[in-house]
């Protein structure tokens, strides 16, 4: 484990999703890619209740899952929902895979974000390559509305490493938000449904009603 999980770590989280890090999602995480072994919940939940039996339920899981996400400690895939459960599939674990020298050295110091922030370029395409983040370009007028909300929440203090791994997050949030209206998004693929009426049984059976009658 380096420096930047245990920084991760030391954040405001509750222990049973440090536990889960720690004891279930980090140890088989693939070194090379990032990626977790497959979520077995059951498994999970045994490791956690311990001689105590507190987490019964999958959405208990998902809001551990979501502690750890908030972190930078885990990213979920872009065909996967936080929502729903996740049981049978894989995290990402960004962490593990950048390079130990960036993560040193961006995780020097945490500050709130500052009015002329950028992101650091080769931590940000590394991040972007490892969560799947295709358009990898950006406007000014992202990065702007990124540090302005920001600026609204002086409190937040974070290094450099976890202001560059929200804005990654937070461009991805956008690029799924834009999905056109008249498109379907399969997995991380567009694909644009054929015009058609469809009208199911129940509407079917009241026009027939109606027509008898006249």
């Amino acid at each position: 484990m380096n420096s930047a999980e245990l920084d991760a770590l030391s954040q405001p989280l509750s222990n049973p999703a440090r536990v889960l890090y720690m004891l279930s999602l980090r140890p088989n995480a693939n070194v090379q890619t990032g990626a977790s072994g497959e979520l077995v919940y059951k498994h999970i939940m045994q490791l956690l209740n311990g001689t105590e039996q507190h987490f019964t339920l999958g959405r208990q899981i998902n809001a551990l899952l979501k502690e750890l996400v908030n972190v930078g400690l885990i990213e979920i895939p872009s065909d996967c929902d936080i929502n729903r459960s996740l049981n049978n599939k894989r995290v990402i674990l960004p962490l593990v895979v950048v390079k130990q020298a960036s993560v040193e050295r961006l995780h020097q110091n945490k500050s709130a974000i500052y009015i002329d922030w950028q992101p650091d370029d080769k931590l940000f395409a590394e991040l972007a390559q490892l969560v799947g983040l295709i358009d990898k370009a950006f406007t000014p007028e992202e990065t702007g509305d990124f540090v302005a909300y920001w600026l609204g929440r002086p409190d937040t203090q974070l290094s450099h490493f976890q202001w560059t791994q929200k804005f990654v997050s937070y461009l991805k949030q956008q690029r799924l938000a834009k999905v056109p209206r008249h498109k379907t998004q399969i997995g991380s693929q567009l694909t644009t449904p054929q015009s058609a009426v469809e009208i199911d049984d129940n509407a079917r059976k009241l026009v027939e009603k109606y027509r008898s009658k006249q």
